[in-house]
C-alpha cells in the first residue's frame, strides 16, 4: 500500500485484534474497481494484495489494461468502502470477514458509501441495516468499472485471525 497515494490510520483502541498490533485502516486516493476483477487496482495497474481476504488469490492484469479502462470507468466522487470480494455472498464469510471491515472503517472515521455486490443476498443489506448504516449509503455495484475518489480499505481480517474477531465485534457493539 505504500505505493498507492493516500494515508492510513492506526486504531490503538483495537489493539490485540491482530496479533497484538493495532489494526490499520487505509484511505487511498484515485482507485479503480474493475468490473471483472474482484481486487483493487491503482491507476498504475498495481493490484493491492490487501484487498483480498486470502493472499492465495492472485490475478495477472496486463500492464496497459488499466490505463485503457480509466476512460471507460464511471467516475465516483466521495468516499467508498468495498464490502465485496471472494465469497462475500456466503454468510460465514460476510459475518466474519467483510462486516468487521465496516467496524474498523467506522472506528477510523469512515462515513461514506458501502459498496456491495449487485447480487448480494438479503442478509447483507439486513446486517448493514442492523449495524445502523442508512440504506442510502449502500450501493450495489453492477458490471461497470468504477474510478473512485477515495477508497477506504481496513486491514485484512480473515479466518486465520479468529482470536481477534470476538474483540473486534464486541468493540463495534460498544462503539455504537
Amino acid at each position: 500500500l505504500n505505493s498507492a497515494a493516500g494515508s492510513w490510520r492506526e486504531l490503538p483502541e483495537l489493539a490485540g485484534t491482530s496479533d497484538g498490533e493495532p489494526l490499520r485502516c487505509f484511505f487511498l486516493r484515485e482507485m479503480l474497481l474493475l468490473a471483472d476483477v474482484p481486487l483493487l487496482v491503482t491507476l498504475q495497474g498495481q493490484i493491492l494484495g490487501e484487498s483480498a481476504p486470502y493472499q492465495s488469490i492472485q490475478l495477472n492484469i496486463p500492464p496497459g489494461r488499466v490505463l485503457g479502462e480509466v476512460g471507460r470507468s464511471m467516475r465516483r466522487a466521495g468516499q467508498y468502502l468495498p464490502l465485496m470480494g471472494p465469497w462475500c455472498g456466503g454468510f460465514w464469510h460476510w459475518l466474519m470477514e467483510y462486516l468487521p471491515r465496516l467496524i474498523v472503517a467506522e472506528c477510523a472515521g469512515f462515513s461514506g458509501s458501502c459498496i456491495i455486490a449487485a447480487d448480494a443476498p438479503r442478509f447483507v443489506r439486513e446486517s448493514l441495516d442492523l449495524m445502523g448504516v442508512d440504506a442510502q449509503r449502500v450501493l450495489a455495484r453492477g458490471p461497470e468499472n468504477w474510478w473512485v475518489e477515495e477508497l477506504v480499505l481496513p486491514e485484512i481480517i480473515t479466518g486465520t485471525a479468529g482470536h481477534g474477531r470476538k474483540d473486534l465485534l464486541q468493540y463495534g457493539e460498544l462503539a455504537r
